[in-house]
């Protein structure tokens, strides 16, 4: 029944943007008034409507309202948890497995935000990820945690507590990751691997982001279409990528 508050019926894509966040937040109101005592199905309809608000809770196109709005939705996740284990023991794997992720997302917001203070905050979140992660036998989930960290870690220190190179290999190990467990054509996949450019780039290993872009743009097109967000976002990177390539290309020649 979930999936047809988040797919389209026609094209089987999911929905994206402002109709995302509409129609996961229409599915939690139907879960509170028809399900009221269906905790597992109010936690996946919470989930479906963070998911959606963090891809919003961007720079370019955030308000503190919806920045907001997701935080209070994790935290009614984190609520709904805790009422949760007192009256189940064990919880469902499918839920105990959301918990680390609903941080790793308050993590991921509050680094957006880049103050002082919700650069600790988010450290904190990334924190308290690794650790379920660690108790949960997430090991795959592990070293996208610890990426997280140290990221967090040198906004709040202003120092990098791990090599760019060790960056990317952590990054490659979650690229393929999701590779293996959802394929190439998933979202989730696929910001893996951007993310993954995006330090390939700060690496200077620029042939190979080039590659991996090639490819990941390949691949969104064909599996989401041209006018999805995530190609899009495929593209914006490789522009920025061919800028760099051209002043690196323009600086070597000013010393020949």
């Amino acid at each position: 029944m979930r999936k047809i508050w988040k797919e389209c019926p026609c094209c089987n894509q999911r929905y994206q943007k402002e109709l995302r966040v509409d129609l996961a937040t229409a599915f939690v109101s139907y879960v509170e008034g028809q399900h009221p005592d269906d905790q597992g199905m109010l936690v996946t309809a919470l989930n479906e409507k963070l998911m959606s608000l963090e891809r919003m809770a961007k720079k370019n196109r955030c308000t503190p309202q919806t920045r907001q709005e997701a935080r209070d939705t994790a935290n009614k996740m984190l609520s709904t948890f805790e009422q949760m284990k007192n009256e189940e023991d064990p919880l469902p794997n499918r839920v105990q497995h959301i918990e680390p992720k609903v941080y790793g997302c308050l993590g991921r917001i509050a680094l957006e935000e880049g103050t002082k203070d919700s650069l600790k905050e988010a450290l904190s979140h990334y924190e308290k990820s690794r650790d379920l992660c660690l108790v949960l036998g997430l090991t795959n989930e592990v070293a996208l945690a610890e990426y997280n960290i140290s990221v967090a870690k040198e906004e709040c220190e202003g120092v990098s507590s791990m090599s760019i190179e060790k960056k990317v290999e952590q990054l490659q190990e979650v690229y393929d990751m999701r590779l293996k467990k959802h394929g190439e054509g998933s979202t989730s996949t696929l910001n893996a691997g951007l993310c993954l450019t995006r330090d390939l780039i700060k690496a200077d290993r620029l042939v190979e982001a080039e590659s991996l872009l090639l490819y990941l743009a390949t691949v969104s097109k064909q599996v989401h279409g041209s006018d999805h967000s995530m190609t899009e976002k495929i593209h914006s990177e490789q522009r920025r990528l061919s800028r760099k390539c051209k002043s690196h290309s323009d600086k070597q020649q000013g010393n020949v």
